[in-house]
């Protein structure tokens, strides 16, 4: 069973009132409050229905998270919260009050897949203060608390307006989703906006050393973590802490939570300076590719085309991949505009960079595939040259290409039908032009 039918059920059975019975979970294990809290160096919150412990840390404005400060990232995301939307993909824009409250969440859970058998034990959550960063971190003290965990949670959860995770969209909204259903609660965050910078991290910087949140904080932020614990153990801490008792397993989580928070505040606060900029603040043919992109899905065109066009501009060796691409979506964006002349000046340098003629095998293939975009450029110039300029010899010449350059047979087959049109039309105007002569 899926994800999504998982939670389908699950809505059911809480529609019915009915308990959904908790397959292979283990009882709740007696934990010494005052132990996890001396440690952890948290409080207990108190709820409806019992406590969780609540793990509070302040990060002041001229604090170091690897080159930038807290305070340039605050200030970054105060003056470019609009463009949130950007990248969240929501063309209209979503934030609707005058100075929304974004949260950061992350998740650290008992299994890495999700599913039913997942506990999120440790909710963690930040958010900029001003010129601050305070991160709030709600933890399971054991199974049986759940419940309390969760109203706490979603009591914090109505301080915000927008919600900024990476990767939350699949994985930690999921797993927070199954676990309110699970307790026959109501959902605090259904309604509301959710930014995945994954999503808008793979546009941007996808061409990079990775889009793992470890990866782009080294590239992007300068961070280089020393001795933080490897996401693959958290789970197993966990279960050590469960079966002992002893909270101290879990000192080196609660921190790698705090620096993805961290993170993913200050890859967030790069990201909005970086629609605030345009092309004009891109590092870099690649990053300029990858913001087109991000406003071309969001309906931002015009900031799209100059993106593109400042892309196919880059000489850097090593980049004729990158600009290749923006010359193919900055012709698509000119014909769309009617600017066809313009358009065809693309396509044309496509050809010349020869991206037909690439050999070898590089480090990392393009996904456009240098046949498909020469196939498109010729096609399009052969209909630019018969319908828009009348050129028919010319137009004949990329029909000949566009049979070459065919990667199937129905490709092949339609440069054939045009070729052969080009042919008639061609026979016709010569048969036109020797009538003339002879009848003159």
């Amino acid at each position: 069973m899926n994800g999504s039918s998982l939670r389908s059920r699950l809505r059911d059975l809480v529609s019915t009132g009915t308990r959904p019975t908790m397959v292979g979970a283990e009882p709740a294990v007696p934990r010494s409050i005052g132990h996890v809290t001396e440690v952890l160096g948290g409080t207990v919150c108190e709820v409806a229905g019992g406590c969780c412990v609540v793990v509070d840390r302040w990060y002041t404005p001229d604090s170091l998270h690897g080159d930038l400060t807290v305070g340039f990232c605050a200030e970054s995301v105060r003056r470019n919260l609009g463009h949130l939307s950007v990248l969240g993909a929501a063309p209209g824009g979503y934030i609707q009050s005058a100075e929304p409250t974004v949260q950061f969440f992350d998740l650290e859970t008992t299994g890495l897949a999700g599913g039913a058998g997942t506990y999120a034990f440790l909710v963690g959550f930040g958010a900029f203060v001003n010129d601050s960063f305070r991160t709030r971190q709600f933890f399971l003290t054991g199974y049986g608390i759940e419940g309390p965990l969760l109203r706490a949670v979603a009591d914090w959860m109505t301080t915000a307006d927008v919600l900024v995770s990476f990767n939350g969209r699949a994985f930690d909204a999921s797993v927070l989703e199954t676990r309110y259903l699970f307790q026959r609660l109501p959902v605090p965050f259904s309604d509301m906006p959710h930014v995945d910078m994954l999503h808008a991290s793979r546009r941007l910087w996808s061409g990079g050393e990775g889009c793992s949140l470890r990866s782009l904080e080294e590239t992007l932020v300068g961070v280089s973590r020393n001795g933080d614990i490897p996401g693959s153990e958290i789970p197993a801490r966990y279960v050590q802490y469960v079966r002992t008792g002893d909270a101290r397993v879990l000192v080196p989580v609660f921190e790698h939570n705090r620096l993805d928070l961290l993170s993913l505040a200050s890859l967030t606060s790069i990201a909005v300076r970086l629609v605030e900029d345009g092309a004009r603040g891109t590092r870099d043919a690649r990053e300029c590719l990858g913001l087109g992109r991000l406003f071309e899905r969001v309906g931002l065109n015009d900031r799209a085309t100059a993106c593109y066009a400042r892309a196919a501009t880059d000489r850097t060796p090593g980049a004729r991949e990158v600009r290749v691409e923006a010359l193919r979506r900055l012709a698509r964006r000119l014909r769309r505009e009617r600017r066809h002349s313009a358009a065809a000046d693309a396509w044309q340098q496509i050809l010349a960079l020869g991206a037909a003629e690439q050999t070898g095998t590089p480090a990392r293939q393009p996904r456009w595939g240098a046949l498909a975009v020469t196939r498109e450029a010729v096609h399009a110039l052969a209909v630019h040259h018969e319908h828009r300029l009348g050129d028919l010899h010319t137009a004949r010449s990329f029909a000949v290409r566009a049979i070459t350059a065919a990667a199937s047979d129905t490709h092949r087959t339609e440069a054939r039908h045009r070729l052969a049109r080009l042919d008639r039309k061609l026979g016709m105007e010569h048969a036109e032009r020797g009538r003339a002569l002879f009848e003159g």
